[in-house]
């Protein structure tokens, strides 16, 4: 059976049909593309600042750590914040002596050519110095604020004296800590982030920056907040928490550069 195909009308003109978006249609479409992305931007800078945040704690704690490992192998005494070897300016600070707790052995009284990663938060974009650029500390021990005793020994956990032993001051300015001198160890801090700024930069290995007495401390010359306005502290216990600055010295304005430190800051909890 054979098939019979019919011929074309004569002058029928077949059109094919051709879809595609309209100009409203399109508009519509990158509007909602654009609302999508105003959404999800903030969402995303978010999630990404919250993971340095993390990030930043986990530093701490690592950096928590190594402070017991060092009060394990010296009688459970804490590290001293900054001591003077001698009259000529050398200093040993903190981080050089738990540096070997960090796996960064240590054979000089700095470590700032290669300071250990924990040393740094995510957030810390304050330039070092030449030849210094390396040396990134972004944290500081909570020191026993400036003064004589008794007058200090309430303030923070981390000893200083700009004087070497063979001063006749040395004695007069200068005491260590145990963890067991900690009477809330849950309540107070012993080491809080602060960058430092250009001028005097937070330095790995060096006394600049080692220390920090109260919030002030950590505001002074920055513009910025570390982590959406607020710090990472570690505590004696080796919790930490993430922090308005307000928040540790109880609310109080008039204590965020005070003297004698309050809230956290202070070693004698009650």
């Amino acid at each position: 059976m054979s098939t019979i195909i019919s011929p074309r009308p004569t002058g029928t003109i077949i059109r094919n049909r051709v879809c595609a978006f309209t100009l409203v249609e399109l508009l519509v479409v990158i509007g909602i593309i654009a609302l999508l992305i105003s959404v999800l931007l903030p969402a995303m800078s978010r999630a990404r600042e919250s993971a340095k945040a993390i990030a930043c704690g986990s530093n701490l704690r690592q950096i928590g750590a190594a402070i017991y490992m060092y009060g394990n192998e010296n009688k459970g005494l804490l590290p001293v914040g900054c001591l003077a070897i001698n009259s000529s300016g050398g200093n040993l600070v903190w981080d050089t002596l738990i540096s070997r707790n960090l796996n960064r052995p240590c054979s000089s009284i700095y470590i700032n050519t290669d300071p250990p990663p924990v040393l740094k938060c995510p957030n810390d974009t304050v330039p070092r110095p030449s030849p210094y650029q390396t040396a990134i500390r972004s944290y500081s021990m909570v020191e026993a604020a400036s003064g004589t005793w008794p007058q200090r020994i309430p303030n923070g956990v981390a000893s200083d004296s700009f004087y070497p032993a063979t001063d006749p001051n040395f004695n007069k300015y200068f005491r260590t800590f145990k963890f067991t001198d900690i009477r809330q160890s849950s309540k107070v801090l012993m080491v809080a982030e602060a960058f430092g700024v250009i001028t005097n930069p937070n330095m790995a290995g060096h006394a600049t920056g080692a220390l920090v007495q109260n919030p002030n401390g950590q505001l002074t010359g920055y513009a910025g907040m570390a982590h959406y306005k607020r710090w990472n502290y570690l505590f004696v216990d080796g919790h930490v928490e993430l922090l308005y600055p307000i928040d540790t010295v109880n609310g109080d304005t008039t204590k965020l550069a005070g003297a004698p430190p309050s809230g956290v800051w202070l070693r004698d909890q009650h």
